[in-house]
Parts: C-alpha cells; structure tokens; sequence
C-alpha cells in the first residue's frame, strides 16, 4: 500500500509539474518540500543518498540545457524540473526494495526507457523543446537515463553499507 501511495503522489506531482510548467511551478515546489519534510520525519537517514541523486541529475540536465539537447524559455534550469528530480530520487528510494530484486541491466534498461519516455511526454506536453532532432535526442536521454539507473543502484545499495558501518562497535 505504500508503494502505491508513493506511486500516486508522485504521478500526480509529475503531472502537475510538466503541465503546470511555469504557471504551477510553486504550487509543485510546495509539494514537493512537503515530500521532503515527510522524508525527514520517516526516513531522514535516506536525505543524503537523495540529494546525491538530485545533484547528478541537475548537473546532467544543466550539461544538456548547455549542449542544447533542452531547450527552456529560461537562464536556468526551471524550479518545475529542479522540483522533478527532487520528487523522482525520493520514488526511487521507495522503489528500492523492489529494484534489488532484478539484475541491475534490467533495472537499468527500464529506467533508461522509462526516464526517456518521460522526457519525451514533457516534450509532448511543450514543457521542454529539444534542441536535436526527437530521434537523437531520445538515444541521448536513454544512454543518460541508464546511466542513471545504475548510479541510483549503486548510491541505494552504499546506503546498506552505510547502515551496517553505523551499527558497528569501534
């Protein structure tokens, strides 16, 4: 039941961010720094292995609104997307148990498609423009996104080690 409730929440956040874009953009900030003080209060240990992902995937967005592969109507990344990755490291957390549960090429595989459909929604939906043609643009984002896949495998599994390092008497 958790999951699902995880599941929903962040669907409806994602829909509110990329169809709200710019107009909607605080409503979604709102919500999501209710995501994370509901984190801090349930599972504060997990914040540091979020942030991680949060700060790979907005450099990688910011390399690609730099290379042109995003195009926004802004300098800077819109606070809708930085809001995005807040929301999706914090589902991809709860996801986790059900993620150790594949090989990691899988994991990585569906995410690298699941992480490049979404992208091609916002794009569908006009939150972003692609600054390559939509086929380019697509292998780019799946090799990212399966790239990603792994990182989040790998930063998750450390958060065990992590626990068993901290329960350890010196």
């Amino acid at each position: 039941m958790r999951l699902f409730i995880a599941s929903t929440w962040f669907q409806l956040c994602w829909f509110l961010a990329v169809l709200g874009t710019y107009q909607w953009q605080w409503v979604t900030l709102i919500l999501t720094l209710a995501t994370l003080f509901y984190c801090w209060r349930t599972q504060a240990s997990s914040l540091k292995h979020i942030a991680t992902i949060v700060s790979t995937g907005l450099v990688l967005d910011t390399l690609n609104k730099q290379f042109s592969v995003f195009i926004f109507p802004t300098q800077w990344l819109p606070v809708w997307l930085f809001c995005l990755w807040v929301l999706f490291s914090w589902y991809a957390y709860q996801l986790k148990p059900i993620l150790y549960r594949f090989p990691k090429i899988y994991v990585s595989i569906i995410g690298g498609l699941g992480g490049t459909a979404s992208y091609f929604a916002g794009y569908k939906l006009q939150a972003v423009e692609f600054g390559f043609s939509t086929g380019v643009t697509l292998a780019i984002l799946f090799v990212e996104w399966c790239a990603m896949m792994l990182l989040i495998l790998r930063v998750y599994r450390n958060e065990k080690l992590d626990e068993i390092l901290e329960t350890e008497p010196d």
